[in-house]
C-alpha cells in the first residue's frame, strides 16, 4: 500500500434542496444574526433537489487523483445502501478504497442542505459512523511511504487520533498540510502544539484570528503570530475579499476570479486546499502559481452543484476563469 496522498477526515452523502419557500430572516437569537425559515404545518414546494457524495476527506482526494495522484481517503462507511455507493463513486473515480473501513453499528453521514438561492443555505448533518475512525484498525506500517498526509475536520472519538496522526508523520518524513475543524477550535489548546509540526496550515479569517488571539480586522499580527506557530506555510482565505499566504517570509495577497454564476458554495474549500497542495507536490517554491490553480478550482466547484462537479483536471488551463493579481511583501 503506497499513495502519494492520504485524506483524512469524513465521507457524507448530500442531499440538496432548493426551495423559494425557503425564506431567509434576521434575528439576534442565531449565531449569525440571520436563519432560515418556513411556514410551520405547511406543505411546501422542492423547486430543485440533487443528490452528491462529498465530505473532507473524498473531496479532496477527486482533485488529487484528478491531477494525477495516487491517493487514499481514510474514511469510516455505516451499515447502508449508500456505503455501496460511496464505493462505487470511488472505483469511479480511481480513488483507492485502502483506508475505507466498515462501522456496522449506524448509517454513512448524511448531510442535507436547505437553500434559500443566493440568500443563504442552511446545512443539517447527521454524522452517523463519520467520526468512529479511533475504532478502527488502521494499518500504520503500510502507510510509511505517504508523501502527504492532507487533514481536515475530525470530530468526535477521530478527534482522539491526531496527535498520533502527526507524530507517525514526523517520524516518516510526512508532510502535512492541515485544516482544522470545528472540533479542533473549541479546543485552542490542545490545537497550538500540533501546528508547528503542520507544512501547510488552512483557516479562513475568523478561525486564523481566533486561533491567534489577534482581533480580526489587524491581519498583519495575525500572521505574525501564526508565522511562530507553523513551521511551514499559513493559508488564510477571506472569502469574497480573496486569500493571503504567510511562509514566514513573505506574504502573497489575491483577490477572488470572478463569479458573477455561483450555483453552490459546497465544497469550495476543499477545492483550494486540495488544489494549493496539488500545485505545491510539482513546484514546493512557486507559491503564486498554488494559489492560482487552487483558485481556479475553488471557481469551477462554485459553478456546479455539489463538492466535487466542476474540479479542474490535469491539463485544464488554470487561468480559463482569469488570471489574479497577486502582490508579494515583506512580513
Amino acid at each position: 500500500m503506497s499513495h502519494d496522498v492520504v485524506t483524512i477526515g469524513g465521507v457524507t452523502r448530500d442531499v440538496y434542496l432548493t426551495s423559494k419557500d425557503l425564506k431567509v430572516v434576521k434575528d439576534k437569537s442565531f449565531a449569525r444574526g440571520k436563519g432560515i425559515a418556513f411556514s410551520l404545518g405547511s406543505k411546501l414546494l422542492i423547486d430543485e433537489m440533487n443528490f452528491t457524495i462529498g465530505g473532507g476527506s473524498v473531496n479532496p482526494a477527486v482533485t488529487f487523483k484528478n491531477y494525477g495522484y495516487s491517493v487514499a481517503p481514510m474514511i469510516v462507511l455505516g451499515k447502508d445502501s449508500v456505503a455501496e455507493e460511496i464505493t462505487a463513486f470511488l472505483k469511479e473515480n480511481k480513488i483507492s478504497l485502502d483506508l475505507a473501513f466498515k462501522n456496522p453499528k449506524d448509517i454513512t453521514a448524511h448531510s442535507i442542505i436547505l437553500s434559500a438561492g443566493k440568500t443563504g443555505r442552511t446545512i443539517l448533518e447527521y454524522p452517523g459512523v463519520k467520526w468512529s475512525l479511533a475504532d478502527q484498525k488502521i494499518p500504520w506500517n503500510k502507510l510509511k511511504k505517504t508523501k502527504w498526509f492532507y487533514i481536515t475536520h475530525l470530530g468526535g472519538k477521530s478527534a482522539k487520533l491526531l496527535p498520533e496522526i502527526i507524530s507517525f508523520a514526523r517520524k516518516n518524513d510526512i508532510k502535512v498540510a492541515w485544516n482544522p475543524g470545528r472540533t479542533q477550535f473549541e479546543s485552542r489548546s490542545k490545537l497550538i502544539p500540533l501546528l508547528k509540526y503542520a507544512d501547510v496550515v488552512s483557516l479562513n479569517q475568523e478561525e486564523a484570528s481566533m486561533v491567534a488571539g489577534v482581533p480580526y480586522a489587524k491581519r498583519k499580527e495575525i500572521f505574525k503570530k501564526l508565522d511562530k506557530m507553523v513551521k511551514g506555510v499559513v493559508v488564510m482565505t477571506r472569502g469574497p475579499k480573496g486569500v493571503e499566504v504567510s511562509d514566514g517570509v513573505h506574504v502573497w495577497s489575491t483577490g477572488i476570479l470572478p463569479m458573477n454564476d455561483i450555483v453552490d458554495r459546497t465544497g469550495a474549500g476543499d477545492a483550494f486546499g486540495s488544489a494549493f497542495i496539488s500545485s505545491l507536490m510539482v513546484n514546493p517554491d512557486d507559491i503564486e502559481k498554488a494559489i492560482q490553480l487552487a483558485s481556479a478550482n475553488a471557481t469551477g466547484v462554485l459553478r456546479e452543484w455539489g463538492p466535487t462537479n466542476g474540479l479542474l483536471k490535469k491539463g485544464d488551463s488554470i487561468t480559463q476563469w482569469g488570471k489574479l493579481k497577486i502582490s508579494k511583501t515583506k512580513v
